[in-house]
């Protein structure tokens, strides 16, 4: 989840955090995950609209960035116009709660001012 151990301990403390998820969820989301990867989804996303992913490179859920780079690759062939990506050393699944999070949220920012810029 994050090498922030603070993090992860507030993940463990939170009720509503760590649930056994039933096999009508799993169900649910692999449905889910092969809807939004169907290429008649995917064709449909805007050539023109900006987006930049991020993920940690010890992320299991991102298969350590080879999921991501899928994406990447999906959106390219779709001939998205604007994409960009960002592998963060060492970081896992929460980017946003991990060590180096000052960092992200500053690249982040960064996108987005360079987004605004262009769009003006």
């Amino acid at each position: 989840m994050s090498r922030d151990e603070a993090e992860v301990d507030k993940y463990v403390a939170d009720p509503h955090c760590g649930q056994v998820f039933t096999a009508g969820f799993f169900k649910d989301l692999l449905r889910g995950i092969r809807s939004i990867n169907a290429p008649s989804n995917i064709s449909k996303v805007p050539k023109n609209l900006p987006i930049h992913l991020f993920c940690g490179s010890k992320d299991p859920v991102g298969d350590n960035t080879k999921g991501v780079q899928q994406v990447i690759q999906q959106y390219e062939k779709a001939g998205i116009a604007d994409l960009s990506h960002r592998f963060y050393e060492e970081g896992r699944h929460e980017m946003l709660n991990e060590t180096n999070r000052a960092e992200v949220y500053a690249d982040i920012l960064q996108w987005l001012e360079a987004q605004y810029r262009l769009a003006s």
